[in-house]
């Protein structure tokens, strides 16, 4: 584990937030023709994985956790540990 990941407690769950340089954009707001940063990269109710903003993993995303998903946080700069 970097040091810009760390655990945390989310709905009962032990996760990872993964730090990201380049914000992705949500998939299926691609498939609508918008374009809305990801909250989380994780499985989807439906079975894949994808990108997906806070209104979509509320929606679809399966939850949080190893085998599930990561909340996506921006990269810290210049972290030493």
């Amino acid at each position: 584990m970097t040091a810009t990941e760390h655990t945390c407690i989310a709905a009962g769950h032990c996760c990872v937030d993964m730090p990201v340089d380049d914000w992705p954009t949500c998939d299926y707001c691609l498939t609508d023709h918008r374009r809305a940063a990801a909250y989380a990269d994780g499985r989807t109710v439906h079975g894949p994985w994808a990108w997906m903003c806070k209104e979509h993993f509320d929606r679809f995303g399966a939850g949080l956790g190893l085998g599930n998903g990561q909340v996506l946080k921006e990269e810290a700069q210049n972290v030493r540990g």
